[in-house]
């Protein structure tokens, strides 16, 4: 699983809906923000081979992200 990095619960919840009418599952997650480089606290996790189309999606509906963190944490 891989987890894209969210600064707050309500961007996450955003994601996660905006993320589910493209057939994306997710699940939103608490993060250590000591471990990403914006220091976000929320995340949103999904399967890895679906990175590229999430990353576009959140970019195209503007839903600020942080990095996206590979494997589990």
């Amino acid at each position: 699983m891989c987890i894209a990095a969210m600064k707050s619960m309500t961007l996450a919840q955003r994601g996660k809906a905006v993320l589910a009418t493209y057939g994306i599952s997710c699940e939103i997650v608490n993060l250590d923000p000591m471990i990403t480089k914006n220091g976000c606290a929320y995340g949103l996790s999904f399967p890895c081979s679906r990175a590229e189309e999430l990353e576009r999606i959140l970019n195209q509906k503007k839903i600020a992200h942080g990095e996206i963190l590979g494997g589990r944490l």
